[in-house]
């Protein structure tokens, strides 16, 4: 299985935990990190993981993201950078699918599971399980966990949602957008 995530210093050591987890549920894994500073990517290479690949953000970092760096807060701009990552490393690598964890996500068993369940699905979401009160607000589904095949359907999807974080991605609330999470409810339209 491939998983991505993205993380800075601040969170090294939930990113550790993330990968200490996923190295005790299994062998078959490989985790692609996006370090968001200099100090987290030279931590982690001096690991010496053998599941993890890491890139740094200064390496990685489009015109397009950059434009949009001084107008978005730290946090808003990790948002938007986030599908843009995703993109990246699964057609940096060729990937058949990767699936996106939230750096402080802890696995308690296989991931295989999730991988069986979702079968042949192009694009993977997992619900908040909030009120629907909050979840017009904040959105029904959750970037904790996705998944995005190497297909049509996928890279499609991935695509409209990397560029619409792009052009917009704040931490406000409005009808049909907030941060990076909202768009994952135009998902299943």
């Amino acid at each position: 299985m491939n998983f991505c995530t993205y993380f800075d210093s601040y969170y090294l050591l939930k990113g550790l935990g993330l990968y200490l987890s996923l190295e005790r549920a299994t062998d078959d894994f490989h985790l692609y990190v996006m370090a968001f500073d200099k100090d987290c990517y030279q931590k982690l290479q001096s690991f010496g993981f053998k599941h993890m690949k890491v890139e740094l953000l200064d390496d990685f970092e489009t015109p397009e993201l950059l434009a949009v760096k001084e107008e978005r807060t730290k946090g808003e701009y990790c948002w938007t950078c986030g599908p843009s990552i995703i993109y990246h490393f699964l057609t940096k690598y060729n990937l058949g699918e990767i699936s996106y964890l939230d750096s402080d996500l802890f696995f308690l068993n296989d991931p295989h599971l999730i991988q069986e369940e979702a079968g042949n699905s192009s694009v993977v979401i997992t619900e908040q399980g909030i009120s629907e009160m909050n979840a017009k607000r904040y959105g029904r589904y959750c970037v904790q966990y996705l998944t995005f095949r190497n297909d049509a359907d996928g890279l499609g999807a991935l695509t409209w949602w990397r560029d619409s974080c792009i052009e917009w991605c704040y931490h406000i609330m409005e009808p049909t957008r907030y941060a990076d999470q909202k768009y994952l409810d135009e998902f299943l339209r």
